[in-house]
């Protein structure tokens, strides 16, 4: 019996002493402690017995991401009342080893007083998700936006100001 990895893996503890049974035990590890958490690393075991045209091909082994462990939120903009202007929120999120967490990973945004979600991605893709907060009809200086990416929740402040015309252009504007 003779083991074979295709990609980035290797074969360990190979075990013939149930060869009378026909069964041969075997690890598959793939290639390297860093590589093994690295999201898309690739391995496809395969065995023979005498001739290596008479194979059996097992299911290739992929590492895909893990839940989310780290995020970070971006916020650039501002916000005043009545809808003027707004904030852009960005998130990104990585499982424990960085890599990027999975497209589709869901992602929540609320806010704790007095703004609104213009819009607000309800998912991750490619790492990443977004949402556009505006101001409503009263200032607050106290307000909080909550992200939520798996179980990793991370709380800012956020300011909506008052919006204020100067008195120069109210005059000019009745004049």
């Amino acid at each position: 019996m003779t083991w074979k990895v295709k990609g980035q893996g290797t074969v360990e503890n190979i075990d013939l002493s149930f060869k009378d049974q026909g069964v041969f035990p075997a690890d598959v590890r793939l290639l390297l402690v860093n590589l093994s958490t690295i999201a898309g690393s690739r391995a496809t075991p395969e065995a023979y017995i005498d001739n290596p045209d008479n194979v059996a091909k097992l299911d290739t082994i992929e590492v895909i991401p893990g839940k989310p462990a780290n995020i970070h939120v971006d916020m650039f903009g501002e916000a005043f009342i009545e809808g003027h202007k707004g904030i852009e929120v960005s998130v990104q999120a990585w499982d424990a080893f960085g890599n990027t967490v999975a497209d589709g990973t869901s992602v929540s945004f609320s806010l704790d007083g007095n703004a609104v979600f213009a819009s607000s991605d309800v998912g991750i893709t490619n790492g990443r998700a977004s949402a556009f907060i505006q101001g409503v009809s009263l200032p607050d200086d106290e307000a909080k936006l909550i992200v939520t990416v798996g179980e990793v929740t991370q709380t800012l402040d956020l300011v909506m100001r008052h919006w204020c015309i100067p008195a120069r252009h109210l005059l000019q504007a009745i004049n």
